[in-house]
């Protein structure tokens, strides 16, 4: 019988802003698939209110930068894009594996 798979070996730093943990220094964690994964959604919708807050503030006038709120915006529309992108990967791995004849 296979073993069970574990939990995935991934830097921490990649999806927070702990600088103790930093990519290259070898300090890595095994961390569930699922906490990568909503992590990752946490920092999209996190870079999403970031771009709404900055387009309020130009609709009010208190805006201190237009370009502030177009840079806000296209790294918001990026790391979305970037996020579909890895889930559609995720969903066509995961039919790939249930295509598998054991």
């Amino acid at each position: 019988m296979p073993e069970p798979l574990g939990p995935i070996a991934y830097p921490i730093a990649t999806f927070t802003s702990d600088q103790s943990n930093k990519p290259g220094s070898g300090n890595t964690s095994d961390v569930p698939f699922k906490e990568i994964f909503s992590r990752a959604w946490q920092d999209v919708n996190a870079l999403i209110k970031e771009a709404e807050q900055k387009s309020r503030e130009v609709a009010t006038g208190e805006a201190e930068s237009f370009h502030e709120v177009i840079i806000a915006t296209e790294k918001a529309a990026l790391a979305l894009q970037l996020f579909v992108q890895f889930q559609n990967k995720l969903l066509d791995a995961y039919h790939e594996i249930m295509r598998l004849q054991l």
